[in-house]
């Protein structure tokens, strides 16, 4: 849409990888949030924001594939009561105008009623984020691009980089389903693969030291019915 040629090849089907093990949550990343304000990490804290613009802007352009989503953190220690209500009112705060509700706190006999099978809590704290079906959306994006001129290959594997004076400049592609390989050269070259961006740069050179810690899951959270 920028007037860019653009080509995607992709290893395996699209959205195979890390959209099919994930929680399908839509969210502007509550534990960022955590290490933004235990760090005092002011690039932790930028993240937050921008997911949270994001957030919005999926809900809003694809309102059948992504909808707001109750999560509901317990509270088992005396501790936690003011920690996590002051994190999530935090939370709301950083939202602004893109805030989905207000995060409330639960007594216990609410928490039991919603989680009978939970251990006894000292209530919880109810917030708002967003689900959304991430493998539709991306093959929305790709039928997208595809109409705007973009190619989008799946079973096709970058094997190898193109390296000429200095930079990468393209990379050798196999057909996984022939085993046919082609050079593909480009102005520029963006490594999109998540979690596994190391293995494609080790491709350059496989002695690459670890770009990045594993990214912080929102592992604490209950789904309400």
């Amino acid at each position: 849409m920028r007037g860019l040629k653009a080509a995607l090849v992709e290893a395996r089907d699209f959205a195979s990888g890390t959209g099919s093990r994930s929680t399908k949550l839509l969210h502007g990343g509550v534990r960022y949030l955590e290490l933004a304000v235990k760090r005092l990490d002011a690039r932790q804290l930028r993240l937050v924001r921008e997911a949270l613009g994001e957030r919005k802007v999926v809900l809003e352009l694809a309102p059948h594939l992504a909808r707001p989503l109750t999560l509901l953190t317990p509270l088992f220690r005396p501790l936690e009561i003011p920690y996590y209500w002051a994190g999530l009112k935090l939370y709301d705060l950083l939202s602004g105008k893109r805030r989905l509700g207000q995060s409330r706190y639960l007594p216990p006999k609410a928490v039991r009623d919603l989680f009978p099978d939970l251990p006894p809590t000292l209530g919880a704290v109810a917030y708002q984020d967003g689900q959304f079906a991430d493998h539709r959306l991306n093959l929305a994006l790709v039928l997208s691009a595809l109409e705007r001129g973009a190619v989008a290959l799946n079973y096709a594997e970058a094997k190898a980089l193109l390296w000429e004076g200095g930079r990468v400049r393209g990379a050798v592609v196999q057909d996984r389903l022939t085993g046919k390989e082609v050079e593909v050269f480009a102005k520029a070259v963006v490594n999109a693969t998540g979690p596994l961006a190391d293995g494609v740069r080790r491709l350059l050179d496989p002695d690459l030291p670890p770009s990045s810690p594993p990214p912080a899951g929102s592992t604490w959270s209950w789904t309400t019915p």
